[in-house]
């Protein structure tokens, strides 16, 4: 079988990329040794997060569970203050961008990064999806580079996509594009930053495209059925205030502690 690495890309995409991914390890082993305290702290209140989150959503689906995610962070509740802004900013911890989700500020990568962080405490799979974001269509090609990201998880047999920051749905129209379903945005493939500041190689890539490739044209969800899974969700978070109080509470001291850790 052909490469679909090879369709997609001249090549470039591959230029330097173990320098790259060698420098990335030698930051994340030096983030974690300055950091150690903090990697630990964000592990127990990720837990909690978890637990938070099966008990609010409204199935067993990662769709319902990304959507609750995606309801919380924006109402504060992850967030020491319970306050939360979209906001970019310099400063980074690649180990663990989700963290800044507590800080109360984030931009697309973060949000991405902790909803992942949260889903995979459980048996749910998801990824993310470094991309470009564009009004019309563009060219195949992975080369290039991206500015927004997404998470990808997993919808009855194939694969969705989910934008976080904008709270929408996106569907496959090929194994590198996604098309958002309401506002008709296009997100293109562009992996470059998640292969050097993140550890993907050729093989994660090749699977991801084939997986992607194979998601094309299954997507099943109308619009009136996703608004629905929506009012569903903040209905259930509603009738359960009391364990969201309970959670926010519970959770008071260690959101202080990780925020006080984390640099800015």
């Amino acid at each position: 079988m052909a490469s679909l690495i090879d369709k997609y890309s001249s090549g470039s995409l591959f230029d330097d990329i173990e320098e790259r991914q060698i420098i990335w390890h030698i930051m994340l082993d030096a983030e974690r040794k300055k950091y150690a305290q903090l990697f630990e702290d964000y592990k127990v209140f990720l837990k909690a997060c978890r637990e938070l989150v099966e008990e609010l959503s409204i199935d067993e689906s990662s769709l319902s569970k990304i959507k609750c995610i995606d309801k919380l962070l924006s109402l504060g509740k992850f967030s020491y203050g319970s306050n939360f802004s979209y906001d970019s900013f310099p400063q980074e911890l690649f180990g663990i961008h989700g963290v800044f989700v507590v800080l109360g500020r984030g931009c697309c990568r973060h949000l991405t990064s902790f909803a992942t962080d949260v889903l995979r405490q459980g048996n749910d799979f998801c990824d993310k999806f470094y991309c470009k974001a564009e009004q019309f269509p563009m060219t195949e090609t992975l080369d290039g580079s991206a500015d927004h990201t997404i998470n990808i998880i997993k919808y009855n047999d194939g694969y969705i996509g989910y934008d976080i920051t904008n709270h929408e749905e996106c569907y496959f129209i090929s194994p590198m594009q996604l098309k958002t379903v309401k506002s008709l945005i296009y997100m293109h493939y562009r992996p470059e930053l998640q292969m050097a500041f993140e550890g993907m190689n050729r093989e994660h890539l090749e699977r991801n495209l084939l997986d992607y490739s194979q998601s094309v044209g299954t997507f099943d969800l109308t619009d009136e059925k996703l608004s629905d899974m929506s009012c569903e969700v903040s209905a259930k978070i509603i009738s359960k205030l009391k364990v969201v109080q309970d959670f926010e509470k519970s959770t008071e001291e260690i959101k202080e502690k990780i925020y006080r850790q984390i640099p800015r």
